[in-house]
């Protein structure tokens, strides 16, 4: 037992969003009588079963301060997941002061129950009551059980994804590989002999038909409350993929032994290619596979299992978003790097320089084309509109982004929907979705061009902003 002063100090946050220790001597009083022996000091694992089992059969007053003593536990390890989440991705994602996290889950204000409005454990909807529902000290620890439910939180989540944190499996990751991206992954680091390129592809067929299969099979057949996050692959999922590695490609691999394949190799290099994808990430994602995280089978009960009854929508919702941003920082950069040499070809002014100025000042600093116009060394208003023809950019933009967008989605959904169904009629579905929403995305852009001094930001000027500033600050 490391530091039982924990069992009895809770972590809050006051009313001013300041992060405070709050000393509880009753359940100081609790821990010391009922939990802590004289002669051997029990480990943190023995103390929580014993508070447990109190908190379940002793007397009212007992069960009240054993309850205590672990939702003080609970707030130190809720703290300990947000500071971890804060010091990994503060810089890269834009996540300014540590309190906006705790305030999402670190909400135990009352945990002696004191208070006549403070809701019974069952009715709890903190953070610190789930854990406390489903804790199962047979199946995991208490700081590990935490941590699942806080990543866990749809708050937590959605705060996150605002900022371009992605909790994603790894499992889930690779569903959505494609062979085109592995070859970049592998390319760009310097993996991509023609037999290890021929060799992983056979990898990857082998992982979508075996496992993506399986993964929509139980789909199909489950119900929506009993659907759960993506699991590491079974041992006699890796051994069928090992077999169908075998007689796809016996006498076919070209500088490769298909009979070196095996099932632990399989899983090295799933593994090791999920980290690629995450390190090739703006910010990077953080692994739920992680074992600093997560210790337990998914075989184990879940907190997250009722919200898993809308994890497929929320999921494909994520997984979409990625591939939103990802598709259109492509189409920006390809249409901007055409229009910087259409404009460095030209032999007059202007010239690309005061184009990108331009479009900076347009686009991240909102400035009017009128106040523009004197940095350009231009003198009227409509100089700088017809340099920066806006409606011709949004509109080059949205070519490209449709195309890339429409194959990406199109993969997305092989992760939702039945292969069976992937036929015509869906293809007109997508293709009408994607129209529908790339109409919402420009119109956005354009309302927003006409409303210089509105605080909003559309998605699109967000993504030509990050752009702008990566390839050419400072202007």
């Amino acid at each position: 037992m490391k530091a039982p002063e924990r069992y009895w100090q809770l972590l809050r946050l006051t009313m001013q969003g300041q992060r405070r220790v709050e000393e509880l001597p009753p359940c100081r009083h609790c821990l010391e009588t009922q939990c802590l022996g004289a002669d051997a000091v029990p480990s943190d694992a023995v103390v929580q079963r014993q508070l447990q089992t109190l908190m379940q059969t002793a007397e009212e007053m007992v069960s009240v301060l054993a309850e205590g003593c672990l939702r003080c536990y609970i707030s130190y390890e809720i703290d300990r997941t947000c500071r971890d989440l804060f010091s990994r991705f503060s810089a890269a994602a834009g996540l300014t002061c540590l309190e906006d996290l705790l305030a999402l889950v670190l909400m135990d204000t009352d945990p002696l129950h004191q208070r006549p409005t403070t809701p019974s454990l069952a009715d709890d909807p903190t953070p610190s009551g789930k854990v406390l529902r489903t804790f199962d000290p047979d199946k995991a620890q208490l700081n590990t059980w935490t941590k699942r439910v806080v990543m866990s939180d749809g708050n937590l989540n959605h705060y996150l994804r605002e900022h371009g944190i992605y909790l994603d499996s790894d499992w889930n990751l690779l569903n959505s590989l494609s062979e085109t991206k592995l070859h970049q992954l592998l390319t760009d680091n310097g993996q991509a002999s023609a037999a290890s390129l021929q060799r992983d592809t056979a990898i990857l067929q082998s992982y979508h038909d075996v496992y993506r299969r399986d993964r929509l099979v139980s789909r199909t057949q489950a119900s929506v409350a009993s659907r759960r996050r993506c699991s590491p692959p079974s041992p006699e999922q890796l051994e069928r993929m090992v077999q169908q590695i075998q007689q796809t490609w016996l006498g076919k691999a070209d500088g490769w032994q298909v009979q070196q394949i095996t099932a632990d190799g399989i899983l090295t290099q799933l593994t090791a290619w999920a980290q690629l994808m995450r390190r090739s990430r703006h910010p990077p994602t953080l692994s739920l596979d992680n074992p600093d995280y997560y210790q337990l089978a998914e075989t184990a009960q879940s907190p997250g299992d009722a919200d898993d009854a809308q994890s497929d929508q929320q999921q494909f919702l994520q997984d979409y978003r990625q591939a939103l941003v990802e598709a259109m920082d492509a189409a920006i950069a390809l249409t901007l790097t055409h229009r910087v040499a259409s404009f460095n070809q030209r032999r007059k002014p202007p010239k690309a320089a005061e184009f990108l100025e331009g479009l900076h000042r347009s686009v991240c600093r909102k400035e009017s084309m009128g106040a523009i116009a004197p940095h350009l060394g231009l003198t009227a208003q409509y100089q700088v509109t017809r340099l920066l023809n806006l409606k011709a950019l949004r509109a080059d933009i949205r070519r490209e982004l449709q195309h890339r967008l429409r194959h990406r989605i199109g993969q997305l959904a092989q992760d939702y929907v039945e292969v069976s169904t992937m036929d015509q009629t869906l293809d007109h579905v997508l293709d009408a979705a994607l129209d529908a929403e790339l109409e919402r995305i420009i119109g956005e852009a354009e309302t927003e061009s006409f409303n210089a001094y509105g605080t909003s930001r559309s998605l699109l000027s967000q993504r030509l902003c990050h752009y702008l500033t990566r390839r050419s600050a400072p202007l």
